[in-house]
């Protein structure tokens, strides 16, 4: 929306990864063929718009009003940007992603600092633990530890930290790909992209704690596209067999009997009795 007029200025999807907000428009294109005039617009691919850090931008809830309702704000240092969901749900859901994406990058980045906090512990212990036995050492080496570094001959092990840096760059990797694989409804890559996740699970610990929450958003977001009535039988084909992928048989079942249902009373109350 304007943020001075609150008009609407435009259509806009958001896509939240692990540290960043991406705000994607869509561009219109025109075509040569179409009515009277020799052409028509047609929608064409998403364009990123803005992107946001996660640290930097902050979301204030609007209260609804009788002239509008589910609007949002974003203030990015001194701008403020102005949106709004077409129903209430979406926002709920959209603002309480972007409060769990915010919670998990504030923890993440906790753990950092406790983690360099111990490794710089560790250093300090391994030179003697007390400031007498840091005087003993060459003024290089003492640098070295004050500032956290590795000193020569203390082994630290290397190689499990080289490995949980790459699980963890490869777990928010695979994170950002399938967050943009749902939001862009990419659901065949986004299903593939989850059983990757599955068999790698074991063996990649930072993707414990983010598979399940994605898994769930990917499955609510299929039994979303299934519970809509326009859908055609193709569709509905291809959506319950990403379903079954994921193991939600179950939910694909009441909810695709739940969306016949309401199309059939639907059709039932137009019946004209004469």
């Amino acid at each position: 929306l304007n943020a001075a007029t609150y008009k609407a200025v435009g259509r806009v999807r958001f896509v939240i990864l692990d540290d960043l907000v991406l705000v994607a428009r869509r561009r219109r294109r025109k075509t040569g063929a179409g009515d009277a005039s020799g052409s028509t617009v047609n929608e064409g691919k998403l364009v990123a718009e803005r992107c946001w850090p996660l640290s930097e931008m902050l979301v204030l809830d609007t209260k609804d009003s009788p002239r509008m309702t589910n609007v949002f704000k974003i203030r990015h240092g001194k701008e403020t940007h102005v949106y709004r969901t077409e129903n209430a749900q979406d926002k709920k859901s959209l603002l309480s992603q972007l409060r769990h994406v915010a919670e998990e990058l504030a923890t993440k980045k906790r753990k950092e600092r406790e983690g360099e906090h111990e490794r710089r512990k560790s250093i300090w212990q391994a030179g003697g633990g007390d400031r007498s036995s840091s005087a003993n050492m060459p003024e290089w080496m003492a640098d070295v530890a004050t500032s956290g570094g590795e000193i020569p001959g203390v082994d630290l092990g290397s190689d499990a930290k080289e490995k949980v840096e790459q699980d963890s760059r490869w777990a928010a990797e695979w994170a950002d790909d399938l967050t943009v694989a749902i939001a862009l409804r990419q659901w065949e890559k986004a299903v593939a992209l989850v059983e990757e996740g599955k068999t790698k699970l074991s063996t990649t610990p930072p993707l414990a704690h983010k598979l399940p929450p994605l898994n769930a958003l990917l499955t609510k977001s299929l039994l979303s596209s299934l519970s809509l009535p326009s859908i055609r039988k193709s569709t509905v084909v291809s959506l319950i067999s990403y379903l079954l992928r994921l193991k939600a048989g179950p939910a694909a079942r009441s909810t695709l009997l739940q969306m016949r249902t309401k199309v059939i009373k639907t059709h039932v109350r137009k019946i004209r009795f004469d």
